[in-house]
């Protein structure tokens, strides 16, 4: 039997399945990318992608803002709602800003070396990100891997898979309904594992930058 949270995760990920592809149509069909060329992404590399200025100067900074007019905190703001009222944790989100966007192009370039071609797709996986904290997520992590697992068969995820390193535990999901389109990452954590996931996290972002700066 799903219980609410698994309907809730289930809800969610349609959702926001919908609102990427929303956002994706609107976006192409914007003036400035009239004369742009939709290709793969997941076959351009991050270092093809940094040598690209349109792409650099023009399509990442628009994507930014066009995120931020969306209207995705409204459609967040009155999920967080019902989420509260049920018991059912919370939910958060984020555009990254097009300056981090540079700084993590730039450090996946640099892995390039040591590994053959990274897909720029791979690299920004995360513009828009979302995060649900819920209640009793470990405890249902069979059914959740089982159903993020139906969501992937009918193609609202692309990828996803559970990260249990250094003190780091989610479901991290990517949402690309076309490989023409930018992804976007859903995480799932236990509201249990809040404080040292965000350890971790803070962690993580200080060891990019020490890599990022070759201290």
């Amino acid at each position: 039997m799903i219980d609410q949270l698994e309907m809730s995760i289930a809800s969610l990920v349609a959702d926001i399945c919908k609102q990427h592809q929303n956002f994706s149509e609107y976006f192409y069909q914007l003036d400035f990318l009239r004369n742009y060329q939709l290709r793969n992404l997941n076959k351009i590399s991050v270092s093809t992608a940094l040598q690209d200025d349109f792409f650099i100067q023009k399509f990442l900074p628009e994507y930014h803002k066009e995120l931020l007019k969306f209207g995705l905190d409204e459609y967040l703001f009155e999920l967080n709602l019902r989420l509260r009222q049920l018991n059912l944790g919370t939910i958060r989100s984020r555009a990254k800003d097009p300056e981090t966007i540079i700084k993590k192009m730039q450090q996946y370039a640099a892995r390039e070396q040591k590994i053959h071609g990274l897909p720029i797709s791979k690299c920004l996986n995360d513009l828009q990100g979302m995060r649900l904290i819920a209640p009793n997520v470990n405890n249902n992590w069979p059914n959740i891997d089982k159903l993020l697992q139906s969501c992937h068969d009918k193609k609202q995820i692309k990828r996803f898979y559970y990260r249990d390193q250094d003190n780091y535990k989610s479901f991290q999901c990517y949402i690309q309904c076309d490989n023409k389109y930018l992804p976007w990452e859903l995480q799932i954590w236990d509201s249990a594992d809040e404080l040292t996931n965000n350890l971790a996290h803070v962690k993580h972002e200080q060891l990019r930058e020490y890599d990022r700066r070759g201290i």
